[in-house]
């Protein structure tokens, strides 16, 4: 879903920008954010979960300090950041408004085109 971000920060006087980790940097007014640019963000905002080992402390106590930290936890996975509306909640002077994307007006492939029938003589 492709995004407009709005900026509006009237402390950042002329020529101030903002900067927001995986967009980049923005002045006052309204930027498009394409579909991309929002995968990018939430790639670069995303999370490791970890499973934490129910070990008792006497268990815990009996590993080496390396093995401590890996039976303590491990990774299982990434989850990926919040989307741009989600995330901009908690900035100041910021939001962003959904677009609704168009339909496609690409060509038809030509193969899938109805063909006129040759009449031709045998």
């Amino acid at each position: 879903m492709s995004y407009i971000l709005i900026v509006d920060q009237p402390n950042l006087g002329d020529g101030g920008e903002i900067f927001i980790h995986g967009l980049g940097t923005f002045k006052n007014g309204e930027h498009p954010i394409t579909d991309e640019q929002e995968q990018r963000f939430r790639v670069l905002n995303a999370r490791i979960v970890v499973r934490s080992d129910q070990l008792s402390a006497d268990e815990l106590a009996g590993l080496e300090e390396e093995e401590r930290g890996r039976a303590w936890s491990q990774p299982v996975g990434t989850v990926l950041g919040p989307n741009l509306q989600t995330a901009v909640e908690s900035m100041y002077g910021v939001t962003a408004r959904e677009v609704k994307d168009t339909p496609s007006t690409s060509p038809v492939d030509s193969a899938a085109k109805p063909q006129a029938a040759e009449t031709g003589g045998e």
